[in-house]
């Protein structure tokens, strides 16, 4: 999970607030810092970020194999 907050502040400035508020409504009204409005955001990009490289093998992969199938 996130450690470092310091950055919270940049990120919220420059999204849409339409946008904050979608991620503000997974959470509760009760959040101690604006920031953390956020924190449904970074966890889905840390988790995408994992996922990533099997996608891109799968991918490659896959695109070989259609070409040798041809």
């Amino acid at each position: 999970m996130v450690q470092d907050t310091s950055y919270f502040d940049e990120i919220v400035s420059a999204m849409s607030q339409e946008r904050l508020a979608r991620y503000g409504s997974i959470l509760n009204s009760a959040i101690p810092h604006v920031g953390f409005v956020i924190l449904p955001y970074i966890t889905i990009q840390h988790a995408s970020a994992l996922l990533f490289p099997s996608l891109q093998i799968i991918e490659v992969c896959l695109r070989h194999k259609i070409n040798t199938s041809i």
